[in-house]
């Protein structure tokens, strides 16, 4: 896989992992009190209702999704990052050790 597809598909990972995290917050922070007179109208706000009655289940499935991009973000960012690190690094004399493990812990970040 070439550098640049496995850095944009890091950008869609990162994008990936925000929306699970902006669902899980939204899940948290919504009130059914506010939800049900909307419900009855509304269908978004009907399976919001539905999804906040179910609440366990859903964080359950934000924490597996905020956690498969992670994994797959630091699989596909280490080794683009490394790549693009090995020449400025090896200009100053470093080697292909220290580019990694400086793409690791910014794949961790």
């Amino acid at each position: 896989m070439s550098n640049t597809l496995a850095l944009i598909l890091t950008v869609l990972l990162l994008a990936g992992n925000a929306y699970f995290v902006a669902c899980e917050f939204a899940l948290t922070a919504s009130r059914p009190s506010r939800l049900e007179p909307l419900a009855e109208s509304n269908p978004r706000a009907a399976k919001t209702l539905a999804a906040s009655r179910n609440l366990n289940e859903m964080l359950a499935a934000c924490q597996l999704g905020v956690t498969l991009c992670s994994v797959a973000l630091g699989a596909l960012a280490e080794p683009a990052l490394a790549a693009l690190l090995l020449v400025p690094l090896a200009a100053v004399g470093a080697g292909a050790v220290l580019a990694h493990t400086i793409a690791f812990v910014l794949a961790l970040l």
